[in-house]
């Protein structure tokens, strides 16, 4: 794996760009021009939430295994948004679509990789998820 990540999944479509410090969105059609105005969330500043996020992560690998020596985290704002026009040119996150973003993982260089040590010492600091039974 290319390194630990915080994802911070936007759901907004339309044109998203960064410019003058800010976040904007426009021509999204009808429907989410209605949902922007009535409820869905604005982009918000997805590097604040980043960076809270990463120290929360920093925060709990030190409680339960105080001896993880905890490799750097990086942080990127996922548009998912089927009809995103992204241009994040200067953005103080890295800001991709899927796809891209999978090809940024794939061409990354092998400085950033976890070693099958700190890969293991991750997985055993995360907690475990319950599995349910079905009885079908």
């Amino acid at each position: 794996p290319s390194g630990l990540w915080v994802l911070m999944p936007l759901y907004q479509g339309g044109q998203v760009r960064y410019e003058k410090k800010r976040w904007r969105q426009r021509g999204a059609g009808f429907v989410q021009n209605y949902l922007k105005l009535f409820g869905q969330d604005n982009i918000g500043r997805p590097e604040l939430e980043a960076a809270s996020d990463i120290e929360s992560l920093k925060r709990y690998f030190s409680r339960v295994q105080p001896d993880l020596e905890i490799p750097e985290i990086k942080s990127a704002a996922i548009f998912v948004h089927p009809t995103v026009e992204l241009n994040a040119e200067g953005a103080p996150i890295l800001a991709m679509v899927p796809k891209d973003f999978k090809e940024f993982l794939k061409s990354g260089s092998n400085a950033n990789m976890l070693s099958s040590s700190q890969l293991s010492a991750l997985r055993e600091a995360l907690p475990k998820a319950e599995r349910e039974e079905h009885n079908d």
